[in-house]
């Protein structure tokens, strides 16, 4: 079983190495006639709202608009949309009545809302990384490729839940968007991402994910067909936001994220659970066999060079911040952490979406 799962970590890796993930991108020219409808759906997000709206609203080289949706805040959410709203004509605000378990009903009222046929999508609390940002989604919208997968880093912090969330961020967006590019989409970043109207009325099932506490994004990325996916992973195509503080809020969020998957295709569950359990499996098994064999140090001497010629070659999907030399007890770390919450979810699943 050791064997196999180092052979089959080494085989992803490969993969991973062997993927081409640059994306070629141009800011959309001023002239043409269309535009896009930034959407950010907000409960309680004064605080963000008053900090990065600015950021969404000074898009530049495009026609937009950006939409907030107040999901029944019970902050001064309104008052910031209010005091905006009257400084930028470039706002749109729309109040829901009634809270919801996810943000899809939030979402659904904003694409309706949208003046425009592309949409694109990000969080309250999320800045892009420029003024280019929505023309840079906006040029690599075409008729064939509807539906385009951003990056969404989190600012960098010399702490230890940091630290865990900069390598499993950089790890999953190697692998996503590997897979994407491969047509194996499975999921998204509701931060980040574009589609049509058209894609989103055609796949985007409200009634069906509902109940769904997270990852409704992730459900819209595998009903949608795969020739009509792409990826974004130029730099100044990224937004940004803060990651968790601590390890609790850290463990709280994972919770959250990780009621998804039983939702995601059976194609889907069996390649991500492949792909977790092997490397649990390696790096469980390494721990203990190293005491019993010096030669288990050449195998995972040979993985270690191998993934940090993967991070090496994806070093942009990091904003460019180099990985600690001491990766690979983070990963250990990083590994026993999920495979823990995973089981904690299995007799108790949270319910709550924010």
């Amino acid at each position: 079983m050791y064997i196999g799962a180092f052979l089959y970590q080494i085989a992803l890796n490969l993969f991973f190495l062997k993927t081409k993930l640059t994306s070629k991108s141009q800011v959309y020219k001023e002239n043409d006639n269309s535009g896009i409808s930034i959407i950010v759906c907000a409960h309680n997000e004064a605080f963000n709202l008053n900090k990065n709206l600015n950021s969404l609203l000074n898009q530049k080289g495009v026609s937009f608009e950006v939409i907030v949706v107040n999901d029944h805040s019970t902050d001064a959410t309104f008052s910031v949309l209010k005091n905006f709203q009257e400084k930028n004509s470039l706002l749109k605000c729309i109040h829901l009545n009634s809270k919801q378990k996810s943000k899809r009903k939030a979402l659904t009222a904003g694409v309706k809302a949208a003046t425009y046929e592309n949409i694109l999508v990000t969080d309250a609390d999320c800045q892009p990384a420029n003024e280019n940002w929505a023309s840079l989604f906006l040029s690599k919208t075409t008729q064939e490729k509807q539906m385009i997968l951003g990056v969404s880093p989190y600012y960098l912090e010399k702490t230890y839940v940091n630290q865990l969330i900069q390598i499993e961020t950089f790890q999953t967006a190697i692998q996503f968007l590997s897979f994407a590019k491969n047509r194996i989409a499975y999921m998204g970043l509701g931060r980040n991402m574009a589609f049509t109207k058209d894609i989103f009325q055609k796949y985007s099932q409200y009634e069906v994910d509902k109940k769904m506490t997270s990852g409704d994004d992730d459900m819209f990325v595998q009903r949608v067909p795969q020739q009509y996916i792409d990826i974004l992973t130029s730099p100044e195509s990224f937004t940004f936001s803060q990651g968790k503080q601590n390890l609790k809020s850290w463990w709280r969020q994972k919770r959250r994220h990780y009621t998804t998957a039983p939702s995601y295709k059976l194609k889907d569950q069996i390649l991500l659970s492949i792909n977790g359990l092997s490397l649990l499996v390696f790096w469980l098994a390494s721990t203990f066999l190293i005491s019993y064999s010096l030669k288990v140090l050449w195998i995972i001497a040979i993985f270690i060079i191998i993934k940090s010629f993967v991070f090496k070659k994806h070093l942009k999907l990091n904003n460019q911040q180099e990985i600690k030399w001491y990766w690979p007890l983070l990963d250990l770390n990083l590994v026993i952490f999920q495979t823990l919450i995973i089981l904690q979810n299995l007799f108790y699943k949270p319910k709550f979406w924010s």
